[in-house]
């Protein structure tokens, strides 16, 4: 057996430095989650999933049009299913598909540790914020 000196032929080990920024985490939770089944992209389906009360959490894409982005406010505040506006592009990445303007999660695990990762970022909730806004009469948040 041969004895090393050091860290003469080892890798270097990591020590502190800054974790993966929150889009990489992200990225790869909605990947999962897309492998794993428990996503359903697309604004229509995402719509058919929350109205057919299975969805836990919808993403939309900030580059969603103002109707689209209606709808599921609209589908997601009747049904209290938690709503966060992402990048542009994010929703895309991370699932590999282009033109994805939302998303809807199923119940689990995955659904609740990618809100737990926006929450801890400080992202609002978008029907929260609605809501808030309007108690103080403000204008709605688009």
């Amino acid at each position: 057996m041969r004895h090393f000196r050091g860290n003469q032929g080892r890798p270097e080990k990591r020590t502190g430095g800054a974790e993966k920024p929150v889009t990489e985490k992200l990225r790869g939770l909605m990947g999962l989650a897309m492998r794993a089944g428990q996503v359903t992209l697309g604004a229509n389906l995402a719509l058919t999933v929350v109205k057919s009360g299975k969805a836990a959490l919808v993403l939309i894409d900030e580059g969603a049009s103002e109707n689209t982005r209606k709808k599921l406010m609209d589908a997601c505040a009747y049904r209290a299913v938690p709503i966060y506006t992402l990048p542009s592009g994010l929703i895309d990445d991370a699932c590999g598909k282009d033109s994805r303007y939302a998303a809807a999660f199923k119940s689990g695990g995955l659904a609740d540790k990618i809100r737990q990762l926006l929450i801890s970022q400080g992202k609002p909730d978008q029907i929260e914020e609605q809501k808030n806004c309007q108690k103080r009469g403000g204008a709605s948040v688009q």
